[in-house]
């Protein structure tokens, strides 16, 4: 690979996903708190759950894990329960938006200034005593697979109740 292409932002490589992330952003919106409550199966988390739980392990992954964003990061990571003896609350749709928005500013800030050679970065992350090693490539892995693997089950649970769903 020639220089001119290991400088391309990684914003180019995965965009893609905001747009994405606007498409669940927009399905997301115009529920009520009680379309937020739909679940899919009586086994599985409802919608809003579902969004919390994406706003959260972003801000763990994005700002914990890679240190990017800023601190208000630090009370998005703890949404869905992470590290916390309180059940979850539910949130309203507004507040799910901004936590949705917030937190894929911050990845896209990031994708915006690193390039192709950061991907190989090495980050530690020190967690109940134990430290877990991750490439950046990793965790921007670990970042759109869960991301997608909870968009699939809002769009699904919308889908099974009638509701417009994001076609991606």
């Amino acid at each position: 690979m020639d220089g001119s292409a290991r400088a391309v932002a990684l914003a180019a490589v995965y965009a893609g996903w905001a747009h994405d992330q606007r498409l669940v952003v927009g399905s997301v919106a115009p529920l009520t708190a009680d379309q937020l409550a739909l679940l899919a199966a009586p086994h599985l988390h409802d919608i809003g759950h579902l969004a919390a739980h994406i706003v959260a392990a972003r801000a763990r992954m994005i700002h914990w894990i890679l240190g990017e964003g800023d601190d208000g990061l630090d009370a998005l990571a703890r949404w869905d329960g992470f590290d916390q003896p309180a059940s979850l609350a539910i949130r309203p749709v507004a507040e799910l938006v901004r936590g949705l928005e917030a937190s894929a500013a911050a990845i896209q800030d990031a994708l915006a200034r690193w390039k192709v050679d950061d991907l190989d970065e090495v980050v530690e992350w020190r967690y109940d005593g134990d430290t877990h090693t991750y490439t950046c490539q990793r965790m921007i892995w670990n970042l759109v697979r869960h991301d997608y693997h909870y968009y699939g089950e809002i769009a699904l649970t919308l889908g099974i109740h009638g509701l417009a769903a994001p076609d991606f």
